[in-house]
């Protein structure tokens, strides 16, 4: 458990206190070892998330196996405290044991807000011209998704109203197509602001000076435009749209992430976020 890092892992139906399976006991000692892999884009697909827990009981791995239970996992340092860097369901066929040498890991695989998207459906009827706020909080009546941030202050109406019947999903592709937006679920909460603007939240800063970069940024493409790839320790509340500041020898200023990771153990090597952003 080097560095005094922490990894935890809640599971439970909603509503219920569920489990916590955690690589630090109450005493301090080492407890569970887990390995994760995260990932958020700003994208209508689901977040990601891969966990790989190593000799767990029967139980704890049944604890999974329901599509409507609820995987938070969160990251952090003793002395800190820890953050959510992940909540979604488990994906079906995403659970089970596997060997790794003499260990048995219990493989689990998530995806965030994974159960709407999966089975989310809409029937939606306007015969006559009707606002953007009109039509997506009648899709937040069927669907029950929590939101985030939602701009549609500006958006154009439907002129000759709208009828729509089929997956959630698609709805949103029309919906967001016709106003102008991008839509993408975080932590569960349904978003839909403009494609060009970050999330109205504080940006993170990472340089040397701060104590968190891991390596120097880079130059990477993102859909087209030129952005930075930067590695640092795990950040608290660092999840794609939002924005984020960067301060190193060739890059200064501020980002909108479009693509954050988060990689590594509980006990051994990596430990970081990776995020990918343009330029604000």
């Amino acid at each position: 458990m080097p560095y005094g890092r922490i990894v935890e892992v809640f599971v439970g139906e909603p509503g219920t206190v569920g489990r916590n399976i955690s690589s630090v006991r109450p005493d301090g000692l080492p407890g569970i070892s887990i390995d994760f892999s995260i990932d958020h884009a700003r994208k209508k697909q689901p977040g990601r998330c891969v966990l790989r827990l190593y000799n767990v009981s029967d139980e704890t791995a049944e604890a999974f196996e329901s599509t409507t239970s609820i995987v938070r996992v969160e990251l952090g340092y003793q002395d800190e405290g820890t953050f959510v860097a992940f909540t979604g369901n488990p994906v079906p066929g995403g659970v089970y044991f596997a060997k790794r040498g003499s260990e048995r890991v219990l493989h689990v695989e998530a995806q965030d807000g994974g159960r709407r998207y999966r089975i989310g459906r809409v029937d939606l009827s306007f015969s006559e011209q009707v606002s953007a706020q009109d039509v997506f909080d009648e899709i937040i009546r069927q669907t029950s998704y929590p939101t985030g941030e939602v701009d549609l202050a500006t958006a154009l109406p439907f002129v000759r109203g709208w009828v729509f019947s089929g997956m959630a999903r698609d709805a949103l592709d029309e919906f967001v197509g016709h106003i102008d937006r991008q839509w993408f679920v975080r932590d569960g909460a349904l978003y839909v602001i403009d494609a060009r603007n970050a999330v109205t939240e504080t940006a993170p800063l990472f340089s040397s000076a701060n104590g968190n970069l891991v390596g120097s940024p880079t130059a990477v493409e993102i859909e087209k435009m030129r952005g930075v790839e930067v590695h640092a320790l795990p950040v608290a509340g660092m999840k794609a749209g939002k924005p984020f500041k960067v301060e190193s020898r060739n890059y200064n200023g501020f980002y909108t992430a479009q693509e954050v990771s988060y990689r590594g153990s509980s006990y051994d090597g990596r430990f970081e976020v990776v995020v990918r952003g343009v330029p604000r």
